[in-house]
């Protein structure tokens, strides 16, 4: 892999992950979070993309995060892509025109071309009890994001010349404003999904509380009757041996007691353990690139009288405002 693509991976790892890094002559020192650090011992790591430009088994020492940012990207489809002119989309942009409800005002189209980078994202997104994947493809343009569903319609020519990925940071930045609507209604499941399990959690606690507590009071019944029987008794004997029996059932009793109090502080513990372990669980979104492109493409701008510029992308089927 090219190592400047590698390096523009790397990047996007360290800002996927929120990791701070410092550049020195083209080496990068990451300061690792606590769940990197846990992988790999260490606090800080340096990554050389020339290093990495071989095959993964002769990184050099030194490269311990590469690892993770390759699972990442490995499957990643990279290609240099050209769109070619087609003169129908004249036709096609002056039958959608009424769109702009630009009315009587004149204009004048020209055909443009244009050079963007095509970013296919895998949105992964967790919440404490359940997972989501989004597909989402972008084309940024300049600095403009825009949303490509249709961009695979398009006829393309395969381009065999290595190029720069350009645009990918922008693009990260921007999912959530095409994704927006989704991460609330994620953020919602979220609450909810851990209001339920603490009610869970809440309620298998109560559950094993009921469970020591039954059995105290069952012993109890049992002495209380063991008691009466004894003042209804028709003989001394008779009186005597419930009498005894309820004794012995009463330091039975007091034991069963100091026995699941214990029981009772451990399920305490552990109940508060989970809801520790639980509020841990926050909601988590992951971008992962599948397919990254340079696209050159052609388009059209309509210029009105009034002053007025909008572009017209034919694969995005839309019109955008200068």
């Amino acid at each position: 892999m090219d190592p400047e693509l590698i390096e523009e991976f790397f990047k996007c790892y360290l800002d996927e992950n929120h990791l701070k890094y410092a550049v020195n002559q083209g080496i990068y020192t990451v300061t690792l979070d606590k769940k990197h650090q846990k992988w790999y011992d260490l606090k800080k790591c340096t990554f050389d993309p020339l290093l990495a430009k071989g095959p993964i088994q002769l990184i050099q020492p030194g490269n311990f995060i590469f690892d993770s940012m390759v699972c990442r990207y490995a499957d990643v489809v990279v290609s240099n892509l050209r769109i070619p002119d087609d003169h129908d989309h004249l036709f096609a942009v002056n039958e959608k025109l009424v769109d702009l409800n630009k009315g009587s005002v004149t204009y004048n189209i020209s055909e443009e071309r244009e050079i963007g980078t095509y970013i296919f994202f895998e949105i992964i997104v967790n919440t404490a009890n359940r997972k989501q994947i989004f597909s989402l493809p972008m084309i940024v343009i300049g600095k403009r994001t825009f949303l490509a569903d249709n961009f695979l319609k398009a006829d393309f020519e395969l381009v065999q010349e290595k190029f720069k990925v350009q645009g990918v940071d922008q693009a990260l930045g921007d999912i959530e404003l095409f994704i927006g609507k989704d991460l609330v209604k994620a953020e919602n499941e979220q609450d909810k999904d851990m209001k339920d399990l603490r009610e869970i959690q809440h309620q298998h606690a109560e559950d094993q509380y009921s469970e020591l507590q039954s059995e105290e009071n069952k012993m109890l019944d049992r002495i209380n009757s063991l008691e009466n029987d004894a003042g209804y008794a028709s003989t001394f004997s008779s009186k005597n041996r419930y009498m005894a029996q309820a004794k012995s059932l009463r330091k039975k009793h007091m034991l069963l007691i100091k026995k699941n109090q214990s029981k009772r502080q451990e399920i305490k513990g552990l109940f508060d353990k989970q809801i520790n372990e639980l509020e841990t669980r926050e909601l988590q979104v992951e971008a992962k690139i599948v397919a990254l492109a340079k696209v050159d493409f052609p388009y059209l701008l309509v210029t009105f009288a009034d002053g007025d510029e909008f572009y017209y992308f034919p694969f995005l089927e839309t019109f955008e405002k200068k």
